[in-house]
């Protein structure tokens, strides 16, 4: 008995120090390292394995032993997964690495652990999954189970583009590592020790009941709590992982927006040579020089141009958003609701990513929070001041991204409709945003000359043809020459089709990061109509966006998401929540046992802790770190060689070399600081430097030696 603790005892610190040595291996070893210093992808699977041994060394002959290492399976399983995707840098949709490609190179190693968890899994539930295929169909009959399986693989893959076709491959094996991800964390919570979800319940009923029946003051702790750890994430990765830069053209055009009206301009005047200061998204109209995108988000971040953090303005957004979700939940709900909502939104790798960039999308939600706030809290049939305040959030939504105001003011207008006894507040709410929104027309009559015409309009009218940017569907619609994003040419119901397909796979895979897709609790809610009233107006919502974006050629593409449907981001979470609740409360009905149905509230927590182990640095390091090329190379070259007030040529390599540079430049080309300028020939440079006369000049390229980065080829010339 004593050799045997005496080897149980080896062979525990044997898997601990293993799996510290790895995991030390990994972070210090530059094999395991990019050119840049930032880890591989492909290395996080040896940190997880690291890690994961040390969870189940630490575990064995305690009663965690199975969970634990089920939960190390888990986590290895899910690494292995996310590194068979082909997810690069640029904005294309991800795949899977086609199956030959697997099976016949190292691209594939992955697969191995693929196989491991598969026998892991089927070995240890080999007694349980039976059990748990019967009751399936205690919660879903097979009419409801087809349905429910028709909607998640409509949203396993996206159909490829370029040329569209159909990858049953793909869709077979993506669908695998779903259920078999699923059934791991499901086998997870089962083996949780009965002692620890007999105490987790207490302590959720007494911590965080549905109504507190103590001062709220010892509950109002955790919305703040929430917000703070959203406001710090959001920043870490938008300080270590995006740089504290713009990495899509759009937010390129937001940050230059907000610069110029910083400084009080609408637009500046056109500069000396317009091919060296041209980026994508710009207009350049006679005297007029200025970005096509409404004024509402540029105005706000020109605060953050004012004090020297325009990136810290959306994470502060991401914290508002989660106190502002909050009071909305436990009004329509209860507070465990609010409270539940608010945690799957701390861990939704979509919003803290978009909270991390220079996007305006964080922006328009808070508005549309705030007028569903203005409604449900306040709105009453004798007063109209709840109507004045919801139309004021949608009418800066309309400033912020016009058509959004239009989808969410339809859809809010149309359910307060369904009560006539709130009309004299549903007569102010349209004032008040048409009130509101008419800035944006003013502000298209000072830029474009035209009360209709908006600078985007402009700008693809310019950049193409008249009236290839609109909404509907003909040949002549969204003919942009981008075949990786757009199927055929013109607009089309089957392309509307395809673009919602793109968009349902990216808020299946980015809006929680679960490995068997993130829309599950939402389907199962659909499906079985249990619907609240505050359901409806979710749903309805969520519609409205599908529906209304369906009549644009655009899906968005894949930068952060799908963030053409990011309003649609709030109505599921809460839809989630409420899908989990319905869930539980159907299984304890049934199984009239409480601790069994708290293991679904578990196995969430345990599918969010296994996603914020891997999808979230398998995202940073895979595809969001020198996203587009973009990175703040430009800046560390700057400090490094003390350009002061000089004029900088950037000769070019790709089309985002320019961009990384043009974003460092001073709010108006007669302001202080270094002036970055495309190199685009001798007149060109003559004639630049005549005009900025009394700078130094200096010559950069991209590194010949250093991906991403920038040398000094000529310079400094005196003036």
């Amino acid at each position: 008995m004593n050799r045997f603790k005496l080897l149980l005892t080896l062979f525990r610190s044997t898997l601990v120090i293993s799996g510290v040595l790895i995991s030390s291996i990994v972070l210090v070893a530059s094999d395991f390292r990019q050119p840049d210093g930032w880890l591989s992808p492909r290395s996080w699977i040896l940190l997880v394995t690291g890690i994961s041994l040390v969870l189940f060394g630490t575990s064995l002959k305690t009663q965690w032993q199975r969970s634990a290492g089920l939960l190390a399976t888990a986590l290895v399983g899910y690494a292995c997964a996310l590194n068979l995707i082909d997810a690069p840098p640029y904005g294309v949709p991800q795949h899977y690495i086609p199956l030959k490609t697997m099976l016949s190179t190292e691209a594939g190693l992955p697969l191995v652990g693929i196989v491991l968890q598969t026998a892991i899994v089927l070995w240890t539930g080999r007694k349980i999954l039976v059990t748990l295929y019967t009751r399936i169909f205690t919660v879903l009959n097979p009419t409801r189970l087809g349905i429910f399986l028709i909607l998640m693989l409509f949203g396993a893959v996206t159909i490829p583009l370029a040329p569209v076709r159909f990858d049953v491959d793909e869709v077979i094996f993506s669908a695998g590592i779903w259920a078999l991800n699923g059934l791991n964390l499901l086998l997870v919570v089962i083996y949780f020790p009965k002692e620890f979800v007999n105490r987790y319940n207490s302590w959720l009923d007494i911590s965080l009941p549905a109504e507190p029946a103590y001062p709220k003051t010892r509950y109002g702790l955790f919305p703040w709590l929430v917000a703070g750890w959203v406001i710090l994430v959001s920043a870490t990765l938008s300080w270590l992982v995006l740089e504290r830069v713009p990495h899509i053209p759009d937010s390129v055009m937001y940050l230059f927006q907000a610069k110029y009206f910083a400084y009080g301009y609408l637009y500046l005047p056109s500069p000396p040579d317009i091919d060296a200061f041209w980026v994508r998204q710009m207009v350049f109209d006679g005297e007029k020089w200025y970005g096509i995108f409404p004024p509402g988000w540029p105005a706000l971040l020109a605060g953050g141009i004012r004090l020297g953090i325009p990136w810290l303005i959306n994470p502060f957004l991401g914290g508002v958003t989660v106190l502002l979700v909050h009071s909305l939940a436990h009004h329509l709900y209860n507070r465990r609701v609010a409270n539940f909502t608010i945690f799957l939104l701390a861990v939704s790798p979509w919003f803290i990513f978009m909270s991390a960039s220079f996007m305006a999308h964080p922006l328009s939600v808070v508005y549309t929070l705030g007028c569903l706030l203005a409604i449900t809290k306040y709105k009453h049939p004798q007063k109209t001041g709840w109507g004045f305040l919801a139309g004021l959030c949608i009418g800066t939504l309309s400033l912020t991204r016009p058509y959004e105001g239009v989808l969410i003011g339809i859809a809010i207008g149309l359910w307060l409709l369904t009560d006539i006894k709130h009309i004299r507040g549903l007569i102010a709410f349209c004032i008040t945003t048409a009130l509101v929104g008419s800035l944006g027309l003013i502000y298209n009559l000072a830029l474009t000359g035209s009360w209709t015409y908006f600078p985007i309009m402009k700008w693809f009218d310019d950049s193409w043809y008249a009236g290839i940017n609109r909404l509907g569907f003909g040949l002549d619609i969204g003919n942009t020459g981008w075949p990786h994003l757009d199927a055929w040419p013109g607009h089309s119901p089957l392309e509307a089709l395809i673009n919602a397909n793109q968009n349902v796979f990216m808020v299946n895979v980015e809006l929680f990061g679960w490995g068997f897709g993130s829309l599950v609790f939402v389907y199962l809610l659909l499906i079985w109509k249990k619907w609240k009233s505050p359901d409806m107006l979710f749903f309805w919502i969520v519609a409205v966006i599908i529906i209304g974006y369906s009549f644009y050629w655009f899906s968005g593409g894949p930068d952060f998401g799908a963030r053409y449907w990011y309003q649609v981001l709030i109505p599921l979470i809460i839809l989630t929540t409420r899908g989990i609740e319905e869930l539980q409360s159907r299984w304890q009905k049934m199984h009239a046992n409480k601790p069994v149905a708290s293991r679904i509230g578990l196995f969430v927590v345990a599918a969010s802790l296994v996603a914020w182990f891997n999808f979230v640095p398998w995202r940073s390091l895979s595809k969001y770190h020198n996203y587009r090329g973009m990175n703040n190379s430009m800046a560390q070259l700057a400090q490094k060689q003390q350009f002061g007030h000089a004029l900088v040529f950037i000769r070019e390599k790709s089309k985002y070399d320019y961009a990384r540079a043009f974003i460092f430049n001073p709010p108006t080309l007669d302001s202080s600081g270094t002036i970055y300028a495309r190199d685009v020939g001798p007149e060109s440079r003559d004639a630049l430097i005549r005009h900025f006369s009394g700078r130094q000049v200096w010559y950069v390229a991209p590194s010949e030696t250093a991906d991403n980065q920038f040398e000094v080829v000529l310079g400094p010339h005196s003036p």
